[in-house]
C-alpha cells in the first residue's frame, strides 16, 4: 500500500486461509480480507484466537484485518469483537444494508463487516472514507472461539 501515490498491489490467494497464512512469509499484508461465512455452513477454524494470531503474523505493524460477516444465520461481529479484546485489539462494524440505486446496478448486496487493528490511528483512513462504522464490542459473557471451543448455537441467530 503506498498512501503517498494512492497505490496499492493486490494479491488474491485461493485456498485454506490458516494454510496459506502459516506457510508464507510474516509481514506480509497490509490489509488481510477474510470473505468466507456468507453460506450455511461458517468455517468456524477461521474464527478463532488460533486463527486471528495467524492473521496477525501475516500483517505488517499497522495492517488491517477486514472480514466480510454477512450471514443469514449467524451472528459473527460478537464472535469478532471478543477475539478483539482479548487480543487488545480495536474493532469496528458496519452493516452496509442500504446500498443505492446504483450500487445495486453495478452488482453491490447488502453486507456486514468487521475491521480490527492494532489501534485507532489504523482505522482513520477507513472511517474518513466511509460512514457508517461504529464501535465492535462483544457482551462480557461472549466467549472467544478457540480450536476447542465454539458455541456457534449461541451464535445462532432466531
Amino acid at each position: 500500500l503506498d498512501r503517498a501515490r494512492g497505490t496499492a498491489k493486490l494479491a488474491v490467494e485461493v485456498g485454506d486461509a490458516r494454510l496459506r497464512l502459516r506457510q508464507g512469509p510474516a509481514d506480509r499484508f497490509d490489509v488481510l480480507v477474510l470473505d468466507a461465512f456468507s453460506s450455511d455452513a461458517v468455517p468456524v477454524h477461521l474464527v478463532t484466537r488460533e486463527a486471528l494470531l495467524v492473521y496477525r503474523r501475516a500483517l505488517r505493524p499497522g495492517g488491517l484485518l477486514l472480514a466480510h460477516v454477512s450471514n443469514n444465520h449467524v451472528r459473527l461481529p460478537p464472535v469478532f469483537g471478543a477475539l478483539a479484546r482479548e487480543s487488545g485489539l480495536v474493532a469496528i462494524g458496519k452493516n452496509d444494508d442500504s446500498p443505492t440505486p446504483e450500487e445495486k446496478d453495478a452488482g453491490k448486496d447488502a453486507s456486514e463487516w468487521v475491521v480490527l487493528a492494532e489501534s485507532r490511528a489504523e482505522l482513520d483512513l477507513l472511517l474518513r472514507a466511509s460512514k457508517g462504522w461504529r464501535p465492535l464490542q462483544a457482551p462480557p459473557s461472549q466467549r472467544v472461539w478457540t480450536d476447542d471451543y465454539a458455541d456457534v448455537l449461541g451464535a445462532l441467530r432466531f
